[in-house]
C-alpha cells in the first residue's frame, strides 16, 4: 500500500477500475494514450464552525488541465497544469502576477507514473523551485514578517522531502488507487508517516474496500479509512511542547476525519473527486473540502 505523509484519519473514495465479475473486485488500472488531455475544474471552500453557527467560510476555484505526455509499455509521462491557486484575500497579488508575471500564472508539475497509474517521481523539481522562489519574493516583499520566519520559508523550498511532499498532496489524492486490486472484504495496512508539525515518526492504519460498483456504466466506488490512536498523537505533541501544552489540551475534544470519495469509469478517468477534511476541536469544526470535477 502507497504511503500517505499526512496526519490525517479517515478515507473514502471511488476510482475508475477495471470490474472483475468472478470474484467480485476490481483492478485499479489507467488506460491513458499519448497526448490525451484531461480537464477538470478545482473547488476549494473552508468553513469554521462553532456548535451550529458557521464562524467563517472562503471558496476558491481554478482549473486543472492533466496532459499525457508519453506512454510507454511500464510507464506514463504527465504534466500537472492549473493556475497559481493564490488565495482570493489576496486579490493585489492576484492582479500584480497577472500584469506583471504571466510565467508565474501557469504552473506546471512534469512527473512519471509506472504502468498502473502510481506516481513515481517528479521530474520538474527545480523549475517549479524556482517559481516558488519568485512568488515567495513576490509575497514576502509585501509582508511584515522577520528574518527568523523569513528563513524557515526559504528553507521549506529548499529541504526535498517537505517540498515534495507538499507537492505530492493534490497527486496523491488523483492517483492513490492505481496499481490496486481491491473487493468487498475490507483489507488492512499499517504505515509510518511523519507528523507534519513535530516531524516525529507515528503509525497510522489504513483501511481499503470496494463499496459499490455500476455494472452497466461501469463506474467503481472505493473507499480507504485512514486512523491514528489519539492519545500517540497529543502524547507526541506533548513531548515536543512541553508541560505548557499538556496543560492546554488536558481531556480535549479532539477529532480528525478525512473523507475521500473519487469516480472513475473503466477507462481510468477520474470523473468526480471529493476531498473532505473534517478537524473537531473543543467544540470547533473546521473543514476543508477539495473537489475536482471533469470538465
Amino acid at each position: 500500500m502507497k504511503e500517505f505523509l499526512f496526519y490525517i484519519i479517515i478515507f473514502t473514495t471511488t476510482l475508475n477500475a477495471q470490474y472483475n465479475k468472478e470474484n467480485q473486485s476490481v483492478d485499479v488500472i489507467p488506460y491513458w494514450n499519448k497526448d490525451n488531455v484531461l480537464k477538470y475544474k478545482i473547488i476549494e471552500t473552508k468553513i469554521t464552525h462553532k456548535q451550529n453557527d458557521t464562524i467563517n467560510k472562503k471558496s476558491n476555484s481554478y482549473d486543472l488541465k492533466i496532459s499525457v505526455l508519453d506512454s510507454t509499455a511500464n510507464s506514463y509521462t504527465l504534466k500537472w497544469e492549473t493556475n497559481l491557486n493564490i488565495p482570493d484575500d489576496k486579490p493585489e497579488i492576484k492582479n500584480y502576477i497577472d500584469k506583471n508575471l504571466k510565467e508565474l500564472n501557469q504552473f506546471q508539475i512534469i512527473y512519471k507514473t509506472d504502468e498502473f497509474g502510481t506516481v513515481q517521481e517528479i521530474i520538474n523539481k527545480k523549475e517549479i523551485k524556482k517559481t516558488y522562489k519568485k512568488v515567495f519574493d513576490l509575497l514576502l516583499n509585501k509582508s511584515s514578517l522577520g528574518e527568523k520566519e523569513l528563513k524557515m520559508i526559504y528553507q521549506f523550498i529548499e529541504n526535498d522531502e517537505y517540498f515534495n511532499n507538499y507537492l505530492m498532496q493534490d497527486l496523491n489524492q488523483f492517483h492513490l488507487f492505481y496499481g490496486l486490486s481491491l473487493n468487498k472484504t475490507e483489507q488492512e495496512d499499517e504505515i509510518n508517516f511523519t507528523n507534519p508539525i513535530t516531524q516525529s515518526p507515528m503509525l497510522l492504519k489504513q483501511r481499503y474496500r470496494l463499496i459499490n460498483i455500476d455494472e452497466e456504466n461501469e463506474i467503481y466506488i472505493l473507499s480507504m479509512s485512514q486512523t491514528v490512536d489519539e492519545n500517540q498523537f497529543l502524547e507526541d505533541f506533548k513531548t515536543k511542547f512541553g508541560k505548557d501544552f499538556d496543560k492546554d489540551i488536558a481531556n480535549p475534544n479532539f477529532n480528525i476525519n478525512v473523507l475521500l470519495k473519487q469516480t472513475f469509469n473503466n477507462s481510468g478517468i477520474i470523473l468526480n473527486s471529493t476531498y473532505n477534511t473534517v478537524v473537531d476541536y473543543e467544540g470547533t469544526t473546521s473543514t476543508k473540502l477539495k473537489e475536482f470535477i471533469l470538465k
